[in-house]
């Protein structure tokens, strides 16, 4: 398996840190190591071939909590969750980037929040240096998912701060002075399931936590917990989504990758986009042929198999004795019909009926507008086309529209 790196960021207010620890950074096969830029580059060329890197925020300047949202939608819950951890903040909800995901298991919604501008400041110092997060989460992610009724402790090394994970996406961290006072009110707050468990971290390289730093715990069983060296994070909320995706996208593909990807969308589009097209002209094609079928075969009842019926109308008109006159009347009507019916996607034919020179023609189209449109089409080639009897639908417009001869 290729290794993770994990590069930690320094809390909003810890101030600058000494240039020789300028950077701290891990792996799943390594402990925390602190150095200057020049050995971050090194230690993240080094990985080249890494799957991923891992932005590890400090938790204090991470909200990780858990809330009611009746909504069941996920953009639904995205709208709410602002608003559903107002009360909490002590800034405007808008500067922050906000993640929800619904907990199956409790029926709450998870939520991480940061500021933006303090995260957008995390990824620039990276991109600088030429590194890319695929992913950020909370230092306290770093810790085990503990068992409901559970809270580990663990105090970092070479400072005085304490990580606290409970339940699967809650966590927060402080200085240590503050557990003592701390730790009271959190275990009267937390009742569903109450905590009775207090595990203390240790892996050989972690702080001892000393009573008087814990305070009272007479009510908590005490045991500790051996830390494996490779972080367990994959119940992690990531913060890269949203405006922030672009870095979680990054996962070692070529830059010629997602082009093709969107290429390929793209096309399937036009694809898809073309066939219906022709499946829409097909169907209007048939419409048509079939009014004329109808047509015919209600005027020459006699003939039997019909190849193309305006052939054989002619001939069938030139038996009759109609002459040369009618059959060319016909044709003529049929004509100016076919011609303005060419860029009129949206009219359909119901009928024809053909008598004493003059077409009679049904049609269907979704509004008015089209249908007079049609008319005028076949007005502006010296024909004449009168539009009635139109009669509005839920599905559109119903109407007659009748064709003659000009001299008529």
């Amino acid at each position: 398996m290729k290794p993770v790196l994990y590069i930690y960021a320094t809390a909003s207010a810890a101030g600058t840190p000494e240039p020789a620890k300028s950077w701290c950074w891990s792996t799943d096969e390594a402990a925390l190591q602190y150095g200057t830029t020049g050995q971050l580059q090194q230690a993240a060329a080094s990985l080249i071939e890494s799957d991923r890197i891992v932005l590890v925020l400090p938790s204090e300047d991470v909200l990780l909590t858990s809330v009611d949202i009746p909504a069941k939608q996920t953009a639904q819950i995205r709208l709410a969750a602002p608003f559903a951890i107002e009360e909490q903040l002590a800034c405007d909800p808008a500067k922050l980037q906000i993640v929800s995901q619904r907990n199956l298991a409790t029926g709450k919604v998870d939520i991480a929040a940061v500021e933006r501008q303090f995260l957008h400041t995390c990824l620039d110092q990276l991109e600088s240096l030429g590194i890319q997060p695929q992913q950020a989460i909370a230092d306290t992610f770093t810790l085990p998912v503990p068992v409901p009724g559970t809270l580990i402790l663990s105090k970092q090394p070479d400072t005085e701060r304490v990580l606290l994970r409970w339940d699967t996406h809650q966590g927060t961290a402080m200085p240590t002075t503050q557990l003592a006072d701390w730790l009271p009110l959190f275990l009267r707050e937390q009742n569903e399931p109450a905590v009775t468990k207090l595990l203390i971290a240790s892996d050989g390289h972690q702080a001892i936590l000393l009573e008087s730093e814990l305070g009272d715990i007479s009510a908590l069983e005490v045991e500790t917990l051996i830390l494996e060296k490779k972080p367990i994070i994959g119940a992690g909320i990531n913060l890269l989504s949203g405006e922030f995706r672009r870095n979680a996208q990054q996962s070692g593909q070529p830059g010629w990758y997602r082009s093709l990807v969107l290429l390929g969308i793209a096309l399937s589009l036009f694809i898809i986009t073309a066939f219906v097209d022709i499946y829409r002209d097909n169907k209007q094609l048939e419409n048509l042929n079939s009014a004329i079928e109808k047509t015919f075969r209600e005027a020459f009842p006699k003939v039997q198999r019909i190849e193309d019926p305006m052939i054989q109308a002619r001939q069938q008109l030139a038996l009759l004795g109609g002459g040369k006159n009618l059959s060319s009347g016909f044709l003529t009507r049929m004509n100016e019909l076919a011609g303005a019916l060419k860029p009129q996607a949206a009219v359909q034919i119901n009928s024809l009926d053909y008598r004493n020179n003059k077409l009679e023609v049904n049609l269907h189209a979704a509004n008015i507008g089209e249908l007079e449109a049609l008319a005028m089409r076949i007005r502006e080639k010296d024909g004449v086309a009168i539009l009635s009897s139109a009669s509005l639908g839920k599905l559109g417009v119903d109407a007659r529209l009748l064709l003659e001869d000009s001299s008529q």
